[in-house]
């Protein structure tokens, strides 16, 4: 039996694609970085195995509104809500392009779940200004980005780009106490009608301060693109804000933990200072702490604005250890330790045991897989050969009382990333983990498949996986309580490209077997996106 969505649909084509913004850094800053390491030896084989796969970084400027799509089979009731995610659907505009995978216009696509069985599907470009501006001018508008872009911005236009800064929010979507926003690693972000995928207004809000906090002496611009539930606080979130000295080398940088309670409700939980603040993309919040892995990873503003773009700023400092803050959430106190030098760019869950913390995350020896995620090779099907993600799910235990950190490696966990678990297991003992993982058969960055490992050790891995389709992050959305027994009950929602179709389609994997067992193809393709999530009665 398959079901169609019989809602009334709109369907368009389009034809078109002020303070210290020196500091921001680029829209989908490393979101995939470290996902993958490129290592090479002799001559190889080419990934020719792979039709379809230039559609995931192929510009798509389809748009579509409430657009009914058909599911092989009945949906449950029990699915209602609205998917949204979020990443890059535009490569270049009139004669320039972007030449880094991370870059691209931003474009939000939406699946509403009315829960009588249909399904209406979205998916509009961010009107930002950066977007805006570019359209108006048939050119990429001088805004920094992560790379640089073909041909490159001249001198002026490098001036612009740095002045302009960062605007363009392709990486997560979230809902602040009904505002719904587009974010990326900058604590500014675009309001989006979350029925409509219109952009509602720039939000740059007010930076929030306590009697201690001194904000003349820093700019605090950047951000995390993944804010997380405080325990046991539905509808309030815990970020953080990073700002850099105004004096390098005189003025230390300073990094303050956000409480967020709305677009713009801010408060200030805790702040401290040091001579360098490193770029951070995530952390992890338990019961009552905030934790940061502080790799060395740092941008240089100086090289960022000779080059006009934001990657050749970054910087990587092999031989500094890691350092962990350990922020205490009623208090505000907080406390550092050291661990060997690692890359963490997204982290798994947290929780805490008897005074101790536990701290899941995969972890890769350096972030140098950026340099080669570029055009030229993901599209090329020999680089993409030798394209091997190098990580490891480490998990970390804080003794907060012997004030020690240890860690070890979970066996068969390797080579996976964008990590995402159950939300209601979010800060508390939990097993599973859903994971990307590219390259899974050594066969090529084409080979792509989605991992469940339980970190309780209780069951084997599991990996949802079809040759020729290409998966994108998963998001599980559980089972109501009236039908959940056990942790993995639920669906897992997924983006997928199949390649020999050459269109994508909306995937329903149980996650107990990680098989498909539903799916509804969409009248265009997705281009590969980042992040996003399951907004639970939301439509």
């Amino acid at each position: 039996m398959k079901i169609l969505c019989i809602a009334h649909y709109h369907h368009t084509h389009q034809n078109h694609g002020d303070r210290h913004k020196m500091m921001l850094l680029p829209s989908s800053l490393l979101l995939l970085v470290a996902v993958v390491q490129l290592t090479s030896g002799g001559s190889v084989k080419p990934d020719d195995d792979a039709p379809g796969f230039e559609h995931w970084w192929t510009t798509n400027k389809n748009t579509f509104e409430d657009y009914p799509i058909k599911f092989e089979k009945p949906l449950p009731n029990w699915i209602y809500g609205t998917m949204v995610r979020n990443g890059p659907g535009q490569f270049e505009m009139g004669k320039r392009k972007f030449t880094q995978a991370l870059d691209g216009y931003a474009k939000l696509t939406s699946w509403k779940f009315p829960g009588d069985g249909t399904c209406l599907f979205s998916t509009k470009f961010i009107q930002s200004s950066f977007y805006k501006s570019s359209v108006e001018r048939n050119d990429i508008a001088p805004y920094l980005n992560f790379g640089v872009t073909v041909p490159p911005y001249d001198d002026v236009q490098k001036a612009e780009a740095m002045i302009n800064a960062m605007d363009n929010m392709n990486v997560n979507f979230y809902n602040y106490s009904n505002t719904f926003v587009a974010v990326t690693d900058l604590w500014k972000c675009y309001e989006i009608d979350l029925p409509t995928l219109n952009t509602v207004r720039l939000i740059d809000a007010k930076i929030p301060t306590n009697n201690h906090s001194k904000t003349d002496d820093v700019i605090s611009l950047l951000s995390s693109a993944h804010p997380l539930q405080e325990y046991g606080k539905p509808g309030t979130y815990i970020d953080y804000l990073g700002g850099a000295g105004m004096i390098p080398g005189v003025i230390p940088d300073k990094i303050t933990v956000i409480r967020t309670k709305g677009a713009e409700d801010h408060e200030v939980i805790a702040e401290w200072r040091m001579d360098a603040a490193p770029y951070m993309h995530t952390f992890a919040v338990t019961e009552n702490h905030v934790i940061f892995i502080a790799h060395p990873y740092y941008q240089n503003f100086m090289t960022m604005a000779k080059n006009g773009y934001a990657a050749a700023g970054m910087e990587w400092r092999a031989n500094e250890t890691a350092k962990v803050f350990v922020v205490n959430i009623p208090t505000g106190k907080v406390e550092t330790f050291e661990t060997e030098t690692v890359f963490a760019l997204h982290h798994v869950n947290a929780y805490e045991v008897d005074n101790k913390i536990m701290v899941d995350i995969p972890v890769q020896p350096n972030p140098f897989f950026f340099k080669k995620l570029n055009f030229p090779s993901v599209l090329n099907a020999t680089e993409r050969k030798s394209m091997t993600l190098i990580s490891k799910l480490r998990r970390y235990t804080i003794d907060m009382e012997s004030k020690t950190i240890s860690h070890f490696d979970f066996p068969n966990a390797s080579n996976s990333e964008l990590p995402t678990i159950n939300e209601n297991y979010r800060s508390k003992p939990y097993c599973y983990v859903y994971g990307v993982v590219f390259n899974w058969n050594g066969e090529g960055f084409s080979h792509t498949g989605i991992l469940k490992k339980d970190v309780c050790g209780k069951t084997e891995n599991k990996m949802f996986q079809i040759p020729h389709h290409y998966p994108t992050e998963a998001w599980f959305v559980p089972a109501p309580p009236e039908v959940a027994k056990s942790e993995d009950d639920g669906v897992l929602l997924l983006v997928v490209l199949d390649g020999d179709r050459e269109l994508s389609y909306l995937g329903i994997v149980d996650p107990k077997t990680m098989t498909l067992i539903n799916k509804a193809y969409l009248p265009t393709t997705i281009p590969f996106n980042y992040h996003g999530r399951f907004l639970p009665g939301l439509w």
